[in-house]
């Protein structure tokens, strides 16, 4: 069936075998399987774990990337690469991966009391330093300020949060909002921001959780006829927060490579698949705690950027193109 045409007339689950057994029969140096228990049986699914187990034992040159749900395939890995939502909720799974002797990475997230075996992620303190850093530089004089963040459920919130508020100390500006947008979802900002106006119709600036976040709230300063006007920061470098920023509507934000995280990521995957300790990685040279443990980890620094260096950092980076980032604004 690789060069063939599939039989329309087969179930879905008939499919999606054969899908798998092309990419299996293919032999390549990297196969990559998105949910592959999805759309297949049980006794169907029991079948192509021993098919990947063999895979594993009897192929040293190549490697099976499985992104899944499932905990009941987590026993065929050689590292489990974890990227948690819910960062308090998967310690009992990272548990049973240490009972049965596989390095279990925290990627971008910390798992919470989980002692995995190692982390790697950007310096989310750092993030909620320049943010605040921002508001600082670009209100002299002061003022009010809100908060519009992610969910207490994720402990980068709180990583960021801890350098936002060490940041605002001694300074002229004032929280007086704050609120945190469940499961990342941040057309709850559109609500948070009608009520903290209603109440403070003065703000100065705001801080969005991230860049989605941000682009509810401006669309609320704009409904107020406020954009442009209160100074709003956020973090990611999406395209549509790097279009704001060079329209004036967003002021700043902190820019994190998610290409850089995942290459270096992918190489430490590797390096801990073939039996190197976190310890002995090159590059990691720092420690972070999970609530309970030590963890060897690798933290990549966030870059601030605004209108005067969006150029260099991202257009020049190769981030986003030059036209797709000033579609709605001249370039100069």
């Amino acid at each position: 069936y690789i060069n063939r045409e599939v039989n329309a007339s087969l179930s879905g689950g008939e499919l999606k075998r054969i899908e798998i057994a092309t990419v299996l029969a293919r032999g390549t140096k990297l196969s990559i399987f998105d949910e592959p228990e999805a759309g297949i049986d049980l006794w169907s699914f029991q079948n192509l774990i021993q098919v990947f187990e063999k895979m594993r034992n009897a192929i040293h040159d190549s490697s099976i990337l499985i992104i899944s749900h499932q905990e009941r395939i987590l026993g065929i890995a050689d590292v489990i690469v974890v990227i948690a939502r819910d960062c308090g909720v998967l310690s009992d799974v990272i548990q049973k991966a240490h009972n049965a002797g596989i390095p279990v990475i925290s990627y971008d997230r910390m798992i919470n009391n989980a002692d995995t075996d190692f982390y790697i992620s950007f310096d989310n303190r750092k993030v909620g330093e320049i943010m605040a850093q921002a508001l600082v530089d670009a209100l002299p004089q002061g003022g009010d300020i809100f908060m519009i963040q992610g969910p207490l459920s994720d402990n980068n919130v709180h990583m960021l949060k801890e350098g936002f508020d060490d940041t605002l100390e001694d300074t002229n500006l004032n929280v007086v909002y704050e609120a945190n947008c469940d499961g990342w979802t941040a057309e709850l900002a559109v609500g948070y921001m009608e009520e903290a106006l209603e109440k403070y119709p003065h703000v100065k600036g705001i801080m969005c959780g991230n860049d989605d976040i941000a682009s509810q709230v401006v669309q609320v300063l704009a409904e107020n006829q406020l954009a442009g006007n209160v100074m709003v920061v956020g973090q990611d470098g999406d395209l549509a927060a790097c279009q704001r920023i060079v329209e004036g509507t967003q002021y700043m934000t902190a820019f994190k490579s998610i290409e850089d995280l995942a290459k270096e990521a992918a190489k430490y995957v590797v390096e801990i698949g073939s039996g190197k300790e976190a310890s002995e990685l090159e590059g990691v040279t720092e420690k972070a705690n999970d609530g309970t443990y030590d963890i060897p980890a690798r933290v990549l620094e966030p870059t601030a950027v605004t209108r005067e260096n969006i150029d260099e950092v991202i257009i020049d980076g190769g981030f986003h193109r030059r036209d797709e980032g000033y579609l709605n604004a001249e370039y100069n």
